[in-house]
């Protein structure tokens, strides 16, 4: 939780199914584990700041964190209103879009959704029209930084190249401010969880959606 490593489980650290000894990645590290081993086809996970897409990585597998309020996050254990994402940890790109479709959509508790009808839907055959005229942005800061490790660097400008070979029109765009994005998060996150999960046992403050009495309980006796 909160982490992301694989340290911070309630039992023993969650081992990268590929490399033991190393970190399966975090927060959502058991699903990324268990689906990267392929002990299991495909997972649920909760992403705020990459708890989805860092284990997917890490581990071998496909992560998806949706656009904001396009999977109900009703149930799930909350970190902070407008960061929660829960979305699907897959084998591959294909099951992963089957399993968006099913589970994308509004189900009537979870005020995070504001998705209109019809906006969301038929993912698995957008997969056949493949990536040509698709624009992809190339956060320039997210590279060459000081903490980046080269081989990462290289292997992702690699798969970028191969998308340009695919027809897809990639451009580089420059955020200064992704250089503070640690920083701002983490003033984001650590207030709406305290906010959240602490006072508010799950459920927080003037809270508009479902109120699971079980999660509430269990979210109690952190105090």
């Amino acid at each position: 939780c909160l982490s992301g490593g694989s340290h911070t489980n309630a039992k023993n650290p969650v081992i990268n199914p590929h490399k033991p000894g190393h970190t399966s990645g975090g927060s959502s590290s058991g699903v990324g584990a268990i689906v990267g081993s392929g002990e299991i086809d495909l997972g649920i996970g909760g992403d705020q700041g990459g708890s989805i897409r860092i284990p997917s990585c890490w581990s071998g597998c496909v992560g998806m964190k949706p656009t904001h309020g396009l999977v109900p996050y009703t149930g799930v254990m909350p970190i902070e209103i407008t960061l929660d994402h829960a979305g699907p940890i897959t084998t591959n790109v294909s099951d992963n879009a089957l399993v968006l479709e099913v589970i994308a959509g509004p189900d009537g508790l979870d005020p995070r959704q504001y998705i209109q009808e019809g906006s969301y839907g038929d993912y698995k055959s957008k997969i056949d029209e493949g990536v040509k005229g698709m624009k992809i942005g190339i956060l320039k800061e997210g590279f060459n930084r000081a903490e980046s490790e080269k081989v990462v660097d290289e292997t992702v400008q690699k798969a970028i190249k191969h998308f340009e070979s695919l027809g897809a029109e990639v451009k580089e765009v420059s955020v200064p401010d992704h250089m503070l994005a640690g920083v701002i998060f983490m003033a984001i996150c650590v207030e709406g969880f305290y906010s959240t999960s602490i006072v508010g046992n799950g459920a927080g403050t003037g809270y508009r959606g479902f109120y699971q009495n079980s999660l509430i309980k269990a979210q109690s006796r952190w105090k």
